[in-house]
């Protein structure tokens, strides 16, 4: 699978992967690509079982910029954007949200020769980050 499936595209402010339909993979990332201590995720459309589109979406980012890298944290802003239409969010919908943000990221740094050494959620001004650091 080549990356011709997918559309990037980059700006001031973000730079952004499409999937090839609506059901994705998105990924918006605004952190600086040179940056070597951290990469912010503003959005992290991946909601399907891992499979080989979705890593080939990461390897595209990890082609583009200095990570996923030993010693840097990935924070992933707002886990639970689009999501507010519901009333109220169970900590269930939350929880497993966290978790399937940490496992594509485990199964795919192992590829990458990496691991996980530290993941949790943070609350900033009212919405949910996952904050996950890398070894």
């Amino acid at each position: 699978m080549n990356s011709s499936v997918f559309t990037v595209a980059a700006n001031a402010d973000a730079w952004v992967l499409i999937g090839p339909d609506q059901n994705g993979p998105i990924i918006r990332i605004t952190s600086a690509m040179d940056d070597q201590s951290k990469m912010e995720f503003a959005q992290f459309g991946i909601t399907a079982v891992p499979n080989r589109l979705v890593f080939r979406a990461l390897e595209i980012v990890a082609a583009s910029f200095f990570g996923p890298a030993p010693g840097m944290r990935l924070i992933f802003r707002d886990i639970l954007a689009g999501s507010r239409a519901e009333a109220r969010l169970t900590q269930y919908e939350l929880i497993a949200r966290h978790d399937h943000i940490l496992n594509v990221i485990k199964l795919f740094g192992r590829s990458q020769g990496l691991r996980v050494c530290n993941s949790f959620l943070d609350i900033r001004r009212g919405s949910f980050d996952t904050l996950i650091d890398l070894a």
